[in-house]
């Protein structure tokens, strides 16, 4: 039996029970609260993700991230967005 199977199971446990955080506004409902980040992550989705400069090549040319790195690039962008259009809408992020 390898030693470190009880440290995994012990950490997935503690995973599994780890809350996550919801959008919450007094008064809403949750329908409401799902239409309005269905709006936000459309709106949000509207709106070309241009990469960021990450680093600089030997030349002095800006080198931009390409494959996963955009793809990693385009969903934090993405949920910057929505996190800044749900708060506009009065919504805050709490643990369940």
């Amino acid at each position: 039996m390898d030693s470190r199977l009880p440290s995994l199971v012990l950490v997935l446990a503690v995973a599994a029970c780890a809350s996550t955080p919801e959008w919450s506004k007094p008064g809403a409902t949750q329908a409401e609260i799902d239409a309005d980040v269905n709006a936000c992550r459309a709106a949000a989705e509207k709106i070309p993700v241009v990469p960021r400069p990450q680093t600089t090549t030997p030349s002095g040319a800006p080198s931009y991230p390409t494959g996963t790195g955009l793809d990693a690039e385009r969903q934090l962008v993405l949920a910057q967005r929505l996190e800044r259009c749900m708060r506009e809408r009065g919504y805050q992020l709490v643990q369940r």
